[in-house]
């Protein structure tokens, strides 16, 4: 070996050992492997860790903004030794924002005057609350009530509502903690709530609105309505409905005799079809109305004699949607029967 080529083998020899590369005494092989860790040295910067260089060579860092339930705050791109722009403070209801903090438990404050990036940085929201509110929601309906500011673990009184909110087509009964009322707590108007620890969102409950003789949801006739003016608490009903005449059919009343005990009252039809039907297979009229699915809705039922007289006074003018002809031809000689009827549940008209 010449002593030039010595000089230059150990040239290489101490350039890999300087890189941490696996080495050879191969001249030829030590060449190669110099030149493929210039081009990796070159070309492979964005490959090491701590930030990314940018076009003319500066390492960029992240800078990712925790809002901690706030408004979002897109992250930034900054060079090493650059400050961050401080970003438009976020918003969260009901809590005042407090600044940006090096650390989730909120120790260090970041200076966006004074602190410089040389990482990755995650900045968190600190907040403080601004106090207990109490906001309503028109849950469907237009316009809007202003929110009320309570102290822990004072009380206070809703206002009567009136006409902050409306809904076309419907009628506002009470509030309710969820939505749609399931699983939740009902507030009547003027009524007291307490706050303790944490806000609370009221939503509004609506009623659909029909007149005598609508088409009722189930396809049939509406022929009976509460005063909704009356009404204060959430209903489990408001409408009757009867049937429509396609589903008239001619079924026997019952047995000659049966011992059981039923009501003429109005509201009670449903009650007496289940009677009925508990007590005998061979009330037919009544097994039938209960079994009836119509419209979509299967909770179908037999009128009371009330009943029957509101749908007669009310419905008699509209001959031509329901059939004159009983659906139940009584054996023992009680007056014939109208189509099933249902009481109209709220769940599946008012939302």
């Amino acid at each position: 070996m010449s002593g030039s080529q010595d000089r230059q083998e150990k040239i290489c020899t101490l350039f890999l050992r300087h890189i941490g590369l696996r080495y050879s005494y191969n001249f030829k092989i030590c060449v190669v492997a110099c030149v493929s860790a210039l081009v990796l040295l070159l070309l492979g910067c964005d490959l090491l860790p701590g930030g990314a260089p940018d076009g003319d060579g500066a390492t960029e860092y992240t800078i990712i903004f925790e809002a901690n339930g706030g408004s979002l705050v897109s992250q930034q791109t900054v060079e090493e030794g650059g400050k961050i722009t401080k970003p438009a403070d976020p918003t969260k209801a009901d809590h005042t924002f407090q600044g940006w903090y090096k650390e989730s438990t909120f120790i260090s404050a970041w200076d966006f005057d004074v602190d410089t990036v040389s990482q990755d940085i995650t900045l968190y929201a600190k907040w403080t609350s601004a106090g207990l509110f109490l906001h309503f929601d028109p849950n469907g309906g237009t316009g809007s009530i202003d929110s009320i500011q309570f102290n822990p673990a004072e009380t206070k009184q809703l206002a009567f509502m009136d006409s902050q909110i409306t809904r076309e087509g419907y009628k506002f009964i009470s509030w309710n903690t969820v939505p749609d009322r399931v699983g939740g707590m009902e507030y009547r108007q003027q009524a007291n709530v307490t706050l303790n620890d944490s806000s609370l969102t009221l939503y509004a409950q609506w009623v659909k609105t029909y007149n005598l003789g609508d088409v009722g949801p189930g396809g049939g006739l509406v022929f009976y309505g509460k005063d909704l003016n009356t009404i204060w608490s959430y209903p489990e009903w408001v409408y009757m409905e009867a049937a429509p005449a396609s589903t008239n059919s001619v079924e026997p009343w019952g047995p000659w005799y049966l011992d059981v005990s039923t009501t003429t009252d109005l509201g009670k039809g449903l009650e007496n079809t289940q009677t009925l039907t508990a007590a005998s297979t061979e009330t037919e009229a009544a097994h039938y109305c209960a079994n009836l699915v119509s419209g979509g809705y299967d909770d179908w039922f037999l009128p009371s004699r009330t009943e029957l007289v509101w749908m007669a006074e009310n419905l008699q003018k509209m001959v031509s949607e329901i059939s004159t002809t009983p659906i139940i031809q009584g054996r023992t000689g009680p007056p014939p029967f109208e189509p099933a009827i249902r009481n109209m549940p709220i769940s599946s008209f008012s939302t």
